[in-house]
């Protein structure tokens, strides 16, 4: 016998089948074993992240603690069209549509879901990847002599 956890991931609104969410898939929220609801570009800034936080994300974590599921939350460092429209030919777009803030915008959607009362079972961050969106993150170190030595 192998145990197996069903992470998925869901609409924003999954909870309430509004918003972002479609009706009608309340049975399959209801048997994933961890939901992590989609977040990115959702919110500007630390103030509208709080409202979300506090109008939406406290009810997703009591309502799944109350299921029993777990809670994964994604975070993410900011936001931008700009490389992806510019590069398709799609004209420009804003750059920073959602900016990072030094990293100020990220701590602190991470820190807030990590000091819940009851903390996620994981925190899931985008995108490690996607310069295109501007949601790219890069490993770097403060100092150069914290650099890795090469092979």
């Amino acid at each position: 016998v192998r145990n197996v956890t069903i992470v998925g991931g869901v609409p924003t609104h999954w909870r309430t089948s509004d918003g972002d969410s479609k009706p009608g898939y309340k049975n399959f929220y209801d048997a994933l074993d961890v939901v992590s609801p989609w977040l990115v570009g959702r919110f500007s800034d630390e103030a509208s992240f709080d409202s979300y936080f506090n109008n939406v994300f406290l009810q997703d974590a009591s309502q799944l603690k109350e299921m029993g599921s777990g809670y994964a939350p994604v975070v993410f460092p900011g936001f931008s069209w700009s490389n992806l429209m510019r590069n398709t030919g799609q004209g420009d777009d804003v750059i920073n549509a959602i900016p990072r803030n030094g990293g100020k915008f990220w701590l602190h959607q991470a820190e807030s879901f990590a000091d819940m009362e009851d903390a996620p079972l994981f925190i899931y961050g985008a995108m490690f990847d996607e310069v295109d969106e501007g949601t790219a993150m890069f490993k770097v170190v403060s100092h150069k002599d914290d650099t890795p030595a090469g092979p």
